[in-house]
């Protein structure tokens, strides 16, 4: 079957589209996150000793849901970096900029790559306990054989002690997973169509 990979929809078009699509009362994915990480918050710092960490986060989009955590984390005096990365440079910028006016007193460095760049530069980055996020159920925009080779590198990438948090989704009824993906206000089409116009 002939098939585009998913990185290529994520331009800075693509980028700012999908954020429309987190904040649709249809797609359910981005609340249930956010609802998950507000509860667990503080479990993610008490398994993240000594500091200082780097919390990483693949695909980082526009942070907002890492928030939670990068808050929590000041909130609590932690020692640690944030360290986003996304294939969208003005997802990046604009995620810098946002954090940096936010949170000035966070390190915010970000990286432009896809996930197997990112992960071979956190195996040269340093020592430093890490919490991954890899967030969104990203995971699902690979074939099965990708997926082995991205949790193998993501494996790969680890030191004793990191932690990583991935968003899987459940199945769902049809009809649940038809308007998330195809809401009334077609913004979900508009961003499907964005890699039309990047060919």
């Amino acid at each position: 079957p002939k098939y585009l990979q998913t990185r290529y929809i994520y331009d800075d078009e693509g980028s700012r589209l999908f954020e429309q699509i987190m904040r649709l009362d249809e797609y359910y994915l981005t609340n249930a996150e956010i609802d998950l990480l507000h509860n667990h918050k503080s479990d993610y710092r008490s398994l993240l000793t000594p500091e200082p960490v780097d919390v990483v986060e693949l695909g980082a989009g526009n942070g907002e849901k890492t928030r939670i955590i990068l808050e929590h984390f000041l909130e609590e005096d932690s020692q640690f970096t944030f360290r986003p990365l996304d294939i969208s440079k003005g997802a990046i910028d604009t995620l810098q900029a946002e954090v940096g006016d936010a949170l000035p007193s966070l390190d915010c460095r970000g990286m432009v790559a896809d996930y197997f760049d990112g992960l071979q530069w956190l195996n040269t980055y340093n020592s430093n306990k890490r919490l991954v996020l890899f967030l969104g159920s990203n995971i699902g925009n690979f074939e099965p054989k990708q997926r082995a080779d991205f949790l193998n590198a993501l494996r790969a990438s680890l030191n004793p002690g990191d932690v990583v948090a991935i968003g899987f989704d459940f199945k769902k009824d049809p009809a649940l997973i038809n308007k998330a993906y195809n809401d009334q206000s077609g913004v979900t089409a508009a961003f499907n169509r964005n890699i039309l116009h990047r060919i």
